[in-house]
């Protein structure tokens, strides 16, 4: 063996090397999670650009009003209104169930007994839309996609055209549960995914399971 590498050999194994600012386990791990904190911000700075435009186009073709394209949305805001009296449904003293989801129009109360209904449902959803690229990031990274070797600016630019071509920004001004429900989607996947490769099952796993389809 050369002397040279025999030397190296060992200072790597001596005890000065170990206590040698060459060597500091938390510096790497303290970079790989600013690597990955970096990552997740670019992707969610795409996915916000995208949707800040959409809010911004329909503000400013409503005259600054939030408007609905659909009917749907008003109706679960209603169904809100009659919950907080204590009644399910739209008439007062008919019970009906006019709403998609069983569980959108309970999370919708508080903030229509606050008067912010309509401007709570469309933050609900542009933050659903936020989470599911979030989601998806961790979906491919468990998969193997090594979306932190991509330079930013790429990376900023496949979030953007990703929740363009998905168009998940007009589907957040639906004012409807479909968001929440594309990111429950993906964290059912992530978990599956988890399970498969790891055989062993999330807590969250099951949780996303059971909310899901309400």
């Amino acid at each position: 063996m050369p002397r040279s590498k025999a030397m190296n050999i060992e200072k790597v194994g001596s005890a000065d090397f170990y206590a040698s600012p060459d060597f500091v386990p938390e510096r790497r791990a303290d970079a790989a999670l600013g690597s990955r904190l970096g990552t997740w911000a670019v992707v969610v700075a795409g996915t916000a650009c995208v949707l800040a435009f959409e809010v911004i186009a329909v503000l400013a073709a409503t005259g600054g009003h939030l408007i609905y394209a659909l009917e749907a949305p008003y109706t679960e805001l209603a169904l809100a209104e009659q919950i907080i009296q204590g009644h399910y449904g739209l008439v007062p003293g008919e019970a009906a169930a006019p709403s998609s989801s069983i569980l959108f129009p309970f999370l919708l109360t508080p903030f229509v007994a606050l008067g912010i209904g309509t401007v709570a449902a469309a933050i609900i959803n542009l933050l659903a839309a936020l989470a599911t690229s979030l989601v998806a990031l961790l979906l491919a990274e468990e998969c193997g996609v090594r979306l932190r070797e991509i330079p930013s600016l790429r990376l900023f630019i496949l979030a953007a055209t990703v929740t363009l071509a998905l168009d998940l920004a007009g589907l957040a001004m639906t004012g409807l549960e479909h968001s929440l429900h594309v990111a429950l989607t993906l964290v059912y996947l992530l978990g599956l995914v988890r399970f498969v490769r790891r055989g062993r099952c999330d807590w969250w796993w099951f949780a996303c399971i059971i909310v899901q389809p309400v």
